[in-house]
């Protein structure tokens, strides 16, 4: 099969769902199993974003309800977030000694447990505690599912899949929204939350359904099993095709790793050089303000003018504007490649924080409205979904479990402090200046993917792994092409996945369309 043009051959989100849900005449997707695998990463985000999203609009209810203060509500909002920080490491450990679908299971009964358990609460503490244990489920999850689905997808569709769970998460937090207002409408405030928590359940019980159709990581089973690897890699591959090559590469980048355990493969450079880049890129998420904006958007309106109905409609509303963006996303993060997505979507977040910042000083309702939906939109459109395809794809497969797990733990520590510190700032100084120190963050985080962030659009994960091993180290990815503009290169398979000397791979130039570069053989 001839690997066509880059600017062709990508297909979008509409391909994708046709893909999956129709007769769409694409070998390399149309497999069942391939379809299991991106049916899990949806319904597993979709579950993540509901139940990380649920509080926005169900806060101001349960404020009401119980009688909570500005402290007791802190605690609430933060206890899954501290405890899903807790779990993340866990989760990449048993993702890399048992497996990532084990992993997916546990988290699944997990999260289902202490949603039911949230939604029958008698007070606060009751509460509070179940929204540990659903905490503990999303960190087990969180690293699992992307990295998950980007061992088992092709290279050239990897985004597309890993950026679609983004969308997902989003989807579920605007499903929260919707059920909270309706619900809010319909019933009294102290049965209305019960409703909106406990419709998290559904998603948990689709993800058992799923994960138990869907096959085991071939990256992980060929560190133990290579004929049951090969195996389901067949499955996940055009049955027409040969998988040997990249069977062949997958054994190579095992053998170097294990030739690495014995100086140690934490101590190396090229794992330090990735976990930089990883644990900034999950820093840098979390420090732009964006679970500010989903966990107490609720609250925000309310500061802004709006009354407890309309905020939670309003949260709900400005969730279609960041589902708005993904779907941008979406479109170029194989096309255009990583870092255009992420360095255009930074350009516009700045400039959005900023004016969100002003709209409150100005005490403008409708502004701070525009603005905030502005810097959802901005988010979606690609710093929302890079940290989770960047960290499932650049580190070794040995320690890729644990290796991401420890940016997942990050993204959760910023994600525990923002949390508490942002409503205190908020009610004591005014909301304009925690969004101006997004802003100036932001500009920092611009820097950082300048300089830092690799191209890794279209290439196999063992081909990724080498790039860490530049010298002189960061590599110029900006030289590649200026904000993306121009394609980013193809690999293919027929190029060498995994060095054997410490000679890195070059970005810079683009193989000719008809070069064996642009010959897909799986």
């Amino acid at each position: 099969m001839t690997r066509l043009p880059l600017d062709k051959h990508m297909f979008g989100p509409i391909n994708l769902f046709e893909a999956l849900f129709f007769d769409a005449p694409r070998n390399d997707v149309t497999s069942q199993s391939v379809k299991q695998v991106i049916r899990l990463a949806i319904i597993s985000f979709v579950s993540f974003g509901y139940a990380t999203g649920v509080l926005s609009g169900a806060g101001p209810l349960i404020e009401q309800n119980l009688g909570l203060n500005a402290f007791d509500e802190d605690i609430l909002v933060s206890a899954a977030i501290i405890f899903a920080g807790i779990a993340a490491p866990l989760g990449g450990f048993i993702a890399d000694l048992l497996g990532r679908k084990l992993t997916i299971i546990l988290s699944a009964i997990i999260c289902l447990i202490g949603t039911i358990l949230s939604s029958i609460a008698l007070n606060l503490y009751f509460l509070i505690g179940a929204r540990c244990i659903v905490g503990i489920g999303i960190g087990l999850s969180f690293n699992t599912v992307p990295l998950y689905a980007a061992e088992c997808v092709l290279p050239y569709m990897r985004g597309l899949v890993v950026e679609m769970s983004d969308f997902c998460i989003v989807g579920g937090q605007l499903m929260s929204g919707i059920i909270n207002g309706t619900f809010a409408s319909l019933v009294g405030y102290g049965l209305a939350w019960r409703i909106s928590l406990g419709f998290g359940c559904i998603p948990c019980f689709f993800m058992l359904y799923l994960v138990f159709k869907a096959p085991e990581s071939p990256r992980f089973l060929a560190e133990n099993d290579l004929d049951a690897a090969k195996i389901v890699l067949a499955t996940l591959r055009d049955p027409n095709q040969s998988i040997d090559q990249e069977l062949q590469a997958i054994q190579n980048q095992i053998a170097i790793e294990t030739a690495t355990v014995q100086t140690g493969v934490w101590r190396s450079k090229r794992v330090i050089r990735a976990l930089y880049v990883g644990m900034g890129l999950q820093i840098l998420n979390q420090l732009t303000g964006i679970n500010t904006a989903m966990f107490y958007g609720g609250e925000i309106l309310e500061k802004a003018g709006f009354s407890t109905i309309q905020s939670i409609w309003g949260s709900a509303g400005l969730t279609l504007f960041q589902i708005f963006g993904v779907y941008i996303a979406l479109n170029t993060i194989d096309t255009r490649g990583r870092r255009f997505t992420g360095l255009r979507s930074l350009a516009l977040i700045i400039p959005s924080l900023i004016l969100v910042g002003f709209a409150f000083v100005l005490d403008q309702t409708f502004l701070v409205f525009i603005f905030l939906a502005f810097y959802l939109a901005s988010f979606g459109s690609g710093l929302s979904g890079i940290s989770y395809i960047i960290n499932a794809e650049i580190y070794p497969l040995r320690i890729r479990g644990r290796a991401y797990s420890i940016g997942g733990m990050f993204y959760w520590i910023i994600n525990v402090i923002v949390s508490i510190i942002f409503p205190i700032v908020a009610d004591a100084y005014g909301a304009q200046y925690p969004f101006w120190a997004f802003a100036v963050v932001a500009i920092i985080g611009f820097s950082f993917y300048w300089f830092y962030l690799p191209e890794t659009t279209d290439r196999s994960l063992e081909e990724i792994d080498s790039f860490f091993e530049c010298e002189p180290y960061p590599k110029p990815w900006y030289k590649t092409g200026f904000f993306g503009l121009e394609p980013p290169p193809q690999s293919g398979l027929d190029t060498p996945l995994v060095p054997t000397t410490s000679k890195s791979i070059s970005l810079n130039d683009a193989p000719d369309d008809n070069s064996a570069a642009n010959r897909s053989v799986v």
